[in-house]
């Protein structure tokens, strides 16, 4: 790297690594963190001239006061708001942080796709709280992209210091603290800065400066050099006069105008400060001038200038008495009022004025936070709107505190967001819209920490006073109301409010009753009612419709996403995909993240149903990449994933997307994660884990009132598990569920016929148990499900093998492993695979010393925790059968114990 820096050769190597890495398209993120004047920006923009020419270089820098602006950090590196951060379709409602953060993630993949980029970050422990949350999703994903992250810190203010540890824990970055300089190098540093130094300056030097560079270039001779201290000088203070000097050299008018630009931060508009400071027009150039002259100041864009080092600004703010401080503050706030900067800019002075009662900074700090809340940045606009509170007490109006409790709740503060809106509500005299308001904003917070009782009377109250003359506000409260009972509780919570709502739409515009017969719908189908699906055809055939890109409030009825879903469940499955194709289009034209996450697990499903795993699996991908962005939507999208793996065969993939705490945000997460839980432990051989599980999604499923089992289709394993275990009566009451379905779709009428074979083969009655597979075959014939239909041909093969029908047997079992291949299902073509060895009788001669086909499976199922009675149940044999194919496969395998079967290749 062309810059000459000392002793940094460990981080300039590391951060060499990562640019070659990320020119290779495996990205990556290195912190530099160091105290002020270690050098941390010299690395940075070595790291950009070793970058320049092979990458896209963009920069941006923290300030004290610039970068608080909302996303201002960010900002800088695409460019600004109205090229870098616009959302496509942003109307005049506020942006949920999800979008802003989608569409920003979206601008920088698409810049590493034209070419390698570099993100070089300086001082990110200024940066604003919304760009330091972006930037920790953007480092999880660099690994990905040709895409190298260099940001530097000091170690306080800590959040981001604590940002870049959580990742490293992670291994998605790598912290390099950068230490003080050794004597020598610090006495090279001053002989490369001074030339000729003698002995007793550089030893003076050396021993006060404590190996900062910064300091040492200040402090050599020249004439704004330090003076000379006491050896008894604390070394703190003695930095802190090095730092100083400079200004303390100036005159007092000179003093005076650096004070007021060390308010403004690092750099400033030269007439702002001459302005805060009060110098009259004639010497505000001269003075200028002579802090330029004393490298104090340096040049920047046209009428703008900075401290020659952030920490010498820091230096004069912190020597400023705290009243002098206060003051400049107020100063500086009222003259960029004056001159129309940007409010966020004025309100950084607001807060740090603390102008208890001012109505000009109130007034300030509400219109700051709420730019900031239209924006989506959500932290910013909370800072800005409590502080807005603070000032002006209990006089605080209600429109500012529910603005406050909309950022606290977009935050994830739910909590917090609810007491706040208790105490709004208890205000006499209202206006009934600001109630209202209140109203529907606590129940979305009650909603959010488990309190349902509390949010549904919100929305019952809101619906009753806004029926006759605020028919949309109405309208607004029962699809809330909908759509959090329905995510939260089920279908059958949510179905008296959707019924209400598709009453009430429909005297309304196309929009809201599109949307309200799209809940009815979804509540209908999953409640066993076939008028669902005509209800969802409805929608989809009428014009077409989306909601606003901020009502982020219904993100789970829109009516592009859920017809598709209830198509899936109905099996038509081509309606489906061409519905989710256009929902995909949707979400990606107007940069909505809930539409895109709500249709690629939709998708995936899909997909998974067809056997197109491989498809599956990418779409899954991408609902986690959007997931992390929603407060409800990753462990939902990681179940999503590891169902994809699980059918591919991929167990132990599969296991890892399972999360161990799933709260109370949203049943169908619950569902999926308790399906896959179950799922990848019956097929591990866990089986009275994978029982459990079953037992509990099944009870969960009734408290849910969830009468489609294609919703959630977990049966047909349950099954299976529960007969292995030996509890035939929990599978005929499983079986029976399917059996009772009220719904046209084709899969739990086929499951049924496949579990009440099953129950009969068990029984010994293969006559009864071949009707029923074959039956089952028969629904499934037309129904392109053909992991379903694996299934079930692989068992029918097992029966018709045990009756004796080996060339039927044979025949069948080719047909199921076939489909598995096609599908890339590699647990259900093992499966097939078994059965079909079995089959094959003595035909073909087994070579000394290898395990016949009926010994690997019995010895399959004992090394994944089957007993002999679980795996005479599976298999059909008797228990002593079992043992003596066990005893066959220990002699030939020459082991002892089924703890030894790990590690030999049984398949």
């Amino acid at each position: 790297m062309a810059v000459r820096m000392y002793e940094r050769e460990a981080v300039v190597e590391a951060i060499r690594r990562l640019l070659d890495a990320a020119f290779a398209g495996r990205g990556g993120t290195v912190f530099v963190v160091a105290p002020a004047g270690l050098g941390k920006t010299s690395v940075l923009q070595a790291a950009v001239t070793e970058a320049r020419g092979r990458f896209d270089v963009r920069m941006g820098g923290g300030d004290a006061v610039e970068a608080a602006l909302p996303y201002g950090l960010i900002g800088q590196v695409l460019g600004g708001e109205e090229d870098g951060l616009a959302v496509p379709g942003a109307g005049a409602e506020d942006l949920p942080a999800a979008n802003r953060f989608y569409v920003t993630l979206r601008r920088i993949r698409q810049a590493a796709a034209d070419r390698p980029l570099l993100l070089a970050l300086d001082d990110l422990h200024w940066a604003d709280p919304d760009s330091l949350t972006f930037l920790q999703l953007l480092c999880r994903r660099a690994s990905a992209l040709p895409l190298a992250i260099v940001a530097t810190a000091r170690t306080w203010p800590d959040p981001a210091l604590r940002a870049a540890e959580q990742l490293s824990a992670y291994g998605l970055a790598d912290i390099r603290r950068l230490a003080p300089l050794t004597d020598q190098a610090a006495r090279d540093v001053l002989r490369d800065h001074f030339g000729g130094i003698d002995g007793e300056t550089a030893d003076r030097a050396v021993a006060e400066c404590d190996g900062n560079p910064l300091l040492l270039e200040l402090a050599g001779p020249g004439p704004h050099a330090a003076r000379s201290r006491p050896a008894e000088e604390p070394r703190a203070e003695a930095s802190r006069g090095i730092l100083l000097a400079r200004f303390a050299a100036a005159d007092p008018i000179a003093q005076r105008y650096v004070q007021a630009a060390s308010v403004l931060g690092t750099r400033f508009r030269l007439s702002v400060a001459a302005t805060i400071a009060d110098l009259p027009a004639e010497q505000a150039p001269e003075t200028a001038q002579a802090l330029f002259r004393a490298d104090l100041l340096r040049g920047d864009a046209r009428g703008w200038a900075r401290f020659r080092h952030g920490q010498i600004r820091q230096a004069i703010y912190d020597d400023l008495a705290p009243p002098a401080r206060a003051y400049l503050h107020e100063r500086a706030m009222r003259t960029l009022l004056a001159t129309g900067a940007p409010v966020g800019e004025v309100a950084e002075h607001a807060i740090a004025a603390s102008l208890f009662g001012d109505a000009q900074a109130i007034e300030t700090l509400t219109a700051a936070g709420r730019a900031a809340l239209h924006q989506g940045a959500v932290q910013a606009a909370g800072r800005y709107l409590d502080a807005a509170a603070r000032l002006a007490g209990d006089s605080a109006p209600a429109a500012l505190r529910i603005d406050l409790a909309k950022a606290l709740l977009g935050g994830g503060a739910g909590k917090a967001a609810a007491a706040l809106l208790d105490r709004v509500l208890t205000r006499p005299g209202l206006p009934a819209p600001t109630r209202m308001s209140a109203q529907l904003l606590l129940g979305r917070a009650a909603f959010t920490y488990g309190a349902v009782q509390q949010a549904g009377s919100m929305f019952d109250a809101v619906a009753a006073e806004a029926g006759h003359g605020h028919p949309e506000v109405a309208l607004t409260a029962l699809l809330d109301y909908t759509l959090q009972s329905w995510a939260r509780l089920g279908p059958r919570a949510a179905r008296p409010a959707a019924v209400r709502a598709r009453r009430l739409a429909a005297g309304a515009g196309p929009c809201h009753r599109a949307t309200a017969e799209a809940a009815w719908a979804l509540c209908a189908w999953l409640s066993g009612d076939p008028a669902g699906l005509s209800a969802a055809e409805r929608v989809v055939s009428g014009p077409a419709t989306t909601w606003p890109t901020a009502e982020a409030a219904h993100w789970g009825l829109d009516t592009a996403a859920v017809p598709a879903d209830i198509a899936v469940w109905a099996e038509r499955f081509g309606l489906a995909e061409r519905l989710l194709t256009d929902a995909l289009r949707i979400a990606e034209d107007h940069a909505e993240p809930f539409l895109l996450f709500h249709a690629a697990v939709s998708r995936s499903d899909m997909l998974c149903r067809l056997g197109r795993l491989g498809e599956a699996l990418v779409m899954a991908e991408r609902a986690c990449d959007v997931g992390e962005l929603l407060p409800v939507g990753l462990p939902l999208a990681r179940a999503t994933k590891g169902l994809a793996l699980l059918e591919a065969g991929r167990l132990e993939e599969a296991a890892a997307c399972r999360d161990p705490v799933v709260g109370l945000d949203w049943y169908l997460a619950i569902g999926y994660q308790l399906r896959l839980r179950a799922t990848v432990a019956y097929r591990q051989g866990q089986i009275d884990t994978a029982c459990s599980a079953f037992a509990e999604l099944e009870q969960r499923a009734d408290e849910w009132g969830l009468a489609d089992p294609s919703h959630i289709p977990y049966a047909s394993d349950a099954i299976a598990a529960y007969l292995a275990a030996d509890r035939p009566g929990d599978a005929a009451r499983l079986v029976d569920r399917l059996a009772s379905c009220p719904l046209p779709s084709r899969w739990p009428a086929a499951a049924a016929a496949a579990g009440r074979a099953a129950l009969a083969a068990r029984e010994g009655d293969l006559e009864t148990a071949e009707g029923g597979f074959a039956r089952s075959a028969d629904l499934l014939r037309e129904v392109p499900m053909p992991l379903a239909q694996c299934r079930t041909l692989t068992a029918y093969g097992a029966v018709l093998a045990r009756r004796g029908r080996r060339d039927q047997a044979r025949q069948v079992l080719a047909d199921a492993l076939a489909h598995a291949q096609d599908c890339g299902a590699d647990w259900h073509a093992r499966q097939a695979l078994i059965e079909l060895r079995r089959a094959g009788g003595r035909a073909r001669r087994i070579p000394a010393g290898q395990l016949s086909p009926q010994e690997k499976a019995v010895a399959r199922l004992a090394r994944a925790g089957r007993t002999n009675q679980q795996i005479s149940r599976e298999l059909y044999l008797s228990v002593n059968t079992v043992e003596t194919h066990l005893a066959h496969a220990y002699r030939k395998l020459g082991i002892r114990r089924r703890a030894e079967l790990t590690g030999h290749d049984l398949d």
